[in-house]
């Protein structure tokens, strides 16, 4: 994992996101008492990177969806 020399700092990135998705992370966010929808991505991201990383790199399979690739998720 690559760390930047400023782990506090914030960098803004624009994501695509489906009007079901929006609605879960809201929910999640009210659930979880979240300020924001950005704080509340943050977060999500971050479990998920977590996550991700915590796992034995042989049992890391596929993150998407059932049927969706690579290329169908960036939205091209």
């Amino acid at each position: 994992m690559v760390m930047t020399s400023e782990p506090h700092s914030i960098k803004k990135t624009q994501v695509l996101l489906t009007q079901e998705e929006i609605d879960l992370i809201d929910l999640w966010r009210m659930e979880n008492r979240f300020t924001s929808r950005a704080a509340a991505i943050r977060a999500l991201i971050g479990r998920g990177a977590r996550d991700y990383f915590s796992e034995d790199e042989d049992s890391r399979g596929s993150t998407l969806p059932q049927g969706e690739t690579t290329k169908s998720a960036s939205g091209f």
